[in-house]
């Protein structure tokens, strides 16, 4: 009887032994996951101010190359006015 009480309680020990473990480690992937995630909204932040930086550069570039297009269009009519008139 006192054998297989012994036996229990190692057994008791084990367990919670091994509960003790997993419930460290469970923490330790739950700090792991949290962490992860916080990095992941930081990305995704990050990510989204340079699309918008890329939206506004975009933008900016497409107006100089319209304003540009305009410009090379009134020198080619002046350099014709001039050959004209030469």
């Amino acid at each position: 009887m006192e054998n297989r009480l012994k036996q229990q309680q190692n057994l008791y020990e084990a367990v919670r032994t091994d509960r003790n473990l997993y419930s460290k480690n469970l923490l330790e992937a739950q700090d792991e996951i949290q962490e992860l995630r916080m990095q992941f909204r930081l990305m995704s932040q990050q990510i989204n101010q340079l699309k918008d930086e890329i939206s506004q550069k975009d933008a900016a570039k497409q107006f100089e190359d319209g304003e540009r297009a305009g410009h090379v269009a009134t020198n080619d009519r002046h350099k014709k006015n001039i050959n004209a008139i030469n």
